[in-house]
């Protein structure tokens, strides 16, 4: 074991009133809550005797007095104190406490993962498992998939938090082939553990077969801590999945997620209170705003159904497409597809198919490709835009060679375009050597079948 530091320079180091000032709360773990702790005189002689057990080269005690130097908890923040204290011992605790000094405070991973290793060898299992995190991302050493589950597997016998990030890899083959009876085995031992997450995500995969255990183990995560539990609990007793059904009991389980910070509870206390009969739309509207305020889309798609349909308010569709036009700014393609579709359409509102297009071109931009078929359309039939047929067929073979949903929408809507486009990516078809027919404008089973065509090889020009 390593000499520590001479307790006479410790003293002198601190001084009595540093002395009196610092308060060893702090366990290895670092689970404990410190902050709201004041010292007093009557604490000094158990701070001496703390500062001497770390000064005789007791571990937990080097650690405590070096995490308050990092940390700067009734003394001032000092790194290379902070660094000596962790380094004046030989332990995996203070080994390891280094390891993440250089890791989060020095931004140093190189040096971080050489502590890690010591303390690994010396068997502290969160050491392993910053270990195994570096291997799986790659952190300044190569990946190295094996060594990442070798060193999790390590860090599982005593972190029941690590079972389920083990259960992760084998579900998604993530450097590994897909397991799913590893991947159960692993989620088994987390709830053997008592682990939060591993008792949820067991609990997730027997709503189907055996939905009344799945409740019992989604209380048992509840009571563990995992806020994902209430509402999965709540949506059993909303739904009567292995339960009877009761809204009211959905309210109440969704409340409590919603007091422990899932945003998503506020929507779906939303939907429970428009589930009661009768329904409280005006109490619904309220957990949707809160929802909305918090940034969750369904919400904000949820109040602008009730101002477009009038649902518990006053219908109105402007109100409707501000709440649309919020979920678009949070990338909501759906959203913005909804609001192509009530301009060009007029539904409730001017028509407009400029501002139809605008809407349709962000939905393209954003992934959805069935929009650049709304697109052609526009161009084809010169709405809201001059006409241009060549562009149409650019936008229209775009759309079908990508998306399935545009491929059918227009072999079996073909005759509501223009005979000249018609014409024109007949032409396109043949340029791509898929059709050989006449150029006609007319759509039969050769044209069909060069449509299915492009849309099975998924290239464009």
């Amino acid at each position: 074991m390593k000499k520590a530091p001479l307790i006479f320079a410790a003293f002198t180091l601190l001084g009595s009133s540093h002395l009196t000032n610092l308060v060893f709360a702090a366990d290895p773990q670092g689970q404990r809550d410190t902050s709201a702790q004041t010292p007093t005189e009557g604490d000094a002689a158990d701070q001496a005797k703390a500062l001497k057990a770390a000064a005789a080269g007791e571990p937990e005690a080097a650690w405590k007095m070096g995490l308050h130097y990092q940390t700067g908890d009734g003394v001032a923040k000092n790194l290379d104190e902070a660094v000596r204290w962790f380094s004046s011992v030989e332990s995996g605790l203070t080994y390891r406490a280094l390891g993440d000094l250089y890791r989060s405070e020095l931004s140093n991973m190189p040096v971080a993962l050489k502590w890690y290793r010591k303390a690994s060898e010396l068997g502290d299992a969160k050491a392993y498992q910053a270990l195994g995190e570096a291997y799986l991302k790659g952190n300044d050493v190569p990946q190295d998939y094996a060594e990442a589950i070798r060193c999790y597997e390590l860090a599982a016998k005593e972190l029941p938090e690590v079972t389920s990030v083990l259960a992760d890899l084998y579900e998604k083959g993530e450097g590994v082939p897909m397991d799913y009876s590893r991947m159960l085995k692993w989620l088994e031992q987390g709830v053997q553990q008592e682990d939060p997450r591993a008792t949820f995500k067991f609990a997730k995969r027997l709503v189907q077969r055996d939905p009344q255990a799945a409740m019992a183990l989604y209380k048992k995560a509840a009571d563990l801590g995992n806020v994902d539990a209430l509402s999965a609990i709540a949506s059993m007793h909303l739904d009567g999945d292995g339960t009877p059904k009761d809204v009211r009991e959905a309210i109440r389980w969704y409340l409590m997620a919603a007091q422990k910070g899932d945003i998503k509870a506020y929507t779906q206390l939303g939907v429970a209170h428009q589930n009661l009969s009768p329904p409280e739309h005006e109490t619904a509207l309220e957990w949707y705003k809160k929802g909305a305020a918090n940034g969750d889309i369904t919400a904000m798609r949820n109040l602008a159904l009730m101002y477009r349909n009038g649902t518990g308010v006053q219908q109105n569709a402007r109100e409707a497409i501000s709440w649309y036009e919020r979920a678009a700014e949070h990338g909501d393609v759906d959203a913005m597809i909804t609001i192509a579709v009530t301009y060009q359409d007029g539904q409730g509102v001017e028509r407009s198919y400029s501002n139809a297009g605008l809407w349709y071109e962000k939905a393209a931009a954003a992934g959805d490709d069935a929009s650049n078929l709304s697109l052609a359309s526009l161009f084809a039939h010169g709405l809201g835009v001059n006409r241009d047929f060549n562009l149409a067929v650019d936008l229209a073979e775009l759309a079908i060679s990508k998306n399935e949903r545009a491929k059918f929408s227009f072999q079996h809507g073909w005759e509501n375009w223009p005979p000249e486009f018609l014409k024109a990516f007949q032409s396109r078809l043949v340029e791509r050597g898929y059709y050989e027919g006449a150029v006609d404008g007319q759509y039969g089973p050769l044209t069909h079948w060069a449509i299915h065509a492009l849309h099975s090889s998924g290239k464009t020009r």
